[in-house]
């Protein structure tokens, strides 16, 4: 598995791939060492990408549990769409306890 991140914050994982070869400052990850050989590469990243390729496995950040409300819930804002099933699962939790609440008044309905 090989990761690569560009400087916009994106990251593409390729899980299939396993090895590189550079050609003038250039870069293409490849599946297996004949796929190398043969020049039969997954991706091709050229030197102007600013890429950074990580050779393993990222490691996880976790966020600890001491967010203050407003941290969390810009957090769910933020990165809801990438949550996992479980967490999207606690979502349609949340979602589902706020129709118990007025969006006009900001009240909790009876």
């Amino acid at each position: 598995m090989i990761t690569v991140r560009f400087p916009n914050g994106q990251a593409v994982t390729y899980g299939t791939a396993t090895c590189v070869k550079w050609v003038d400052h250039e870069c293409g990850l490849y599946r297996t060492i004949q796929d190398r050989d043969a020049n039969q590469w997954i991706v091709w990243i050229p030197s102007t990408a600013g890429a950074v390729i990580e050779f393993v496995h990222p490691r996880t950040v976790s966020i600890p549990n001491t967010l203050l409300p407003d941290e969390a819930m810009n957090l769910i804002l933020r990165k809801g769409r990438g949550f996992s099933w479980h967490q999207r699962q606690k979502l349609a939790d949340v979602k589902k306890m706020l129709e118990g609440l007025n969006r006009q008044t900001l009240r909790w309905k009876k």
